[in-house]
């Protein structure tokens, strides 16, 4: 059995890995301007959405403009890193059928960072950098002056949720191993439920706040952190459980991973 290398040696050989993709794309540079101008546009109509909204109302539900914006900011910009470096993982159906995935068994890599240096999603580029600003000049309006101790909350409450966004697609992969059709279930997680972490979750029934908080933990990628730092609603008080959550989340992706992983390759495959 080939030997496994370290994490770091991992780390070291993505970012190789990373800059070579870099550099192909370059190579198609047209491909990759309207790649993202198509997510530009994708982010400008979904802030242009919640602006028409507040042209007509003061508030949603006690929840003004800019923390509305705030909730989008720090949702969208968690997703789009996330797709970016990871989504790759949730192709595992299509690389099993196609015998993409056997191969990556053959090699001293951990098959999981083999798919996330196949393809760096570079289509989230750009828009990484204009969610990022739509989080600061949203944060520069709600908490003005902004102190330090806000940013480095923000900055915790954003690597929590990029932990719980990671390992559900590492969850939605391992899953594959055992349900091939996955892919639909998660184009509604990805296209319809998590649309829904864009804006305060109490505009919402109770099953679906229950759906995203319990079953789908997306109320701590963005609503229950900001919330704490507005102080409104009564989901402050779950501020302390997102890094339990990321953890959780962790783990569990972790496990299932795994035992999907001895399953397919008990199977000969």
């Amino acid at each position: 059995m080939n030997t496994r290398k370290s994490p770091i040696s991992e780390l070291r050989l993505y970012l190789t890995y990373l800059a070579q993709h870099i550099k192909s794309r370059m190579s198609y540079r047209a491909d990759f301007v309207i790649a993202n101008l198509l997510f530009v546009f994708m982010a400008a109509s979904q802030i242009l959405f919640v602006s028409l909204v507040f042209s007509q109302v003061r508030q949603i539900n006690g929840w003004g403009f800019w923390e509305v914006l705030l909730i989008y900011g720090l949702s969208s910009l968690t997703i789009a890193v996330c797709q970016c470096f990871t989504g790759i993982v949730t192709h595992l159906p299509y690389m099993i059928i196609r015998g993409e995935f056997d191969q990556m068994l053959t090699r001293p890599v951990s098959p999981l960072w083999l798919m996330m240096m196949s393809r760096f999603n570079d289509r989230w580029l750009v828009t990484i950098f204009i969610r990022l600003l739509v989080l600061l000049i949203a944060a520069g309006h709600v908490f003005s002056p902004v102190k330090w101790s806000t940013i480095a909350l923000l900055a915790g409450f954003f690597v929590c949720g990029l932990t719980i966004t990671v390992a559900i697609n590492v969850i939605f992969a391992a899953l594959a191993f055992h349900v091939l059709e996955i892919r639909a279930l998660y184009h509604l997680y990805l296209g319809d439920l998590y649309n829904l972490s864009y804006y305060p979750l109490t505009i919402y029934g109770g099953f679906l706040q229950l759906l995203l908080t319990w079953v789908f933990p997306l109320a701590f990628v963005s609503f229950v952190p900001i919330s704490y730092l507005v102080e409104k609603t009564s989901y402050a008080r779950l501020a302390a459980l997102p890094p339990l959550v990321a953890v959780a989340m962790v783990v569990l992706a972790r496990h299932l991973w795994r035992t999907g992983l001895r399953a397919y390759e008990s199977t000969g495959s």
